[in-house]
């Protein structure tokens, strides 16, 4: 009973971190195109020695015969250094395509033993504006 209590539990806990929002269909499109990540709700990553390639997928509201290129930014609500985590700086979004997907490289280098985030999001321009961002919390299992 314990071992079917701990997979429905573990079944849960993959449910709610796998649901994301997947598109943003409920976008006012009167106004510049929106593109943010659909990470439906805060990750937690305990590490311990070796790293975690982590894949956080976005949207952008429109479509593009031409392939597009954004920027993606460390807000600054984040606190864990940068020799912790790494990921591309910009990504591309191929023609006629709304999704797209980033690797974020989380390590333990310098974590604390308390959970700390890591804060990404899109920089707006003239042509785009940005939404979601992506709240990652990581901490140290050492």
């Amino acid at each position: 009973m314990k071992k079917s209590y701990m997979l429905l539990t573990l079944f849960v806990a993959v449910i709610f971190a796998t649901s994301c929002r997947e598109t943003y269909d409920d976008y006012d499109s009167g106004g510049s195109p929106l593109i943010g990540f659909t990470l439906g709700v805060e990750a937690e990553i305990g590490l311990s020695n070796n790293p975690v390639n982590l894949p956080i997928s976005y949207f952008v509201t429109d479509v593009s015969s031409s392939d597009r290129t954004f920027q993606i930014i460390v807000d600054p609500a984040t606190t864990v250094t940068s020799d912790n985590f790494s990921f591309e700086s910009s990504v591309t979004i191929p023609a006629n395509e709304r999704i797209g997907q980033l690797i974020l490289t989380i390590s333990n280098v310098s974590l604390s033993q308390e959970f700390e985030p890591i804060v990404l999001s899109f920089e707006s321009t003239s042509s785009v504006v940005s939404g979601d961002k992506a709240t990652v919390f990581v901490k140290s299992n050492n």
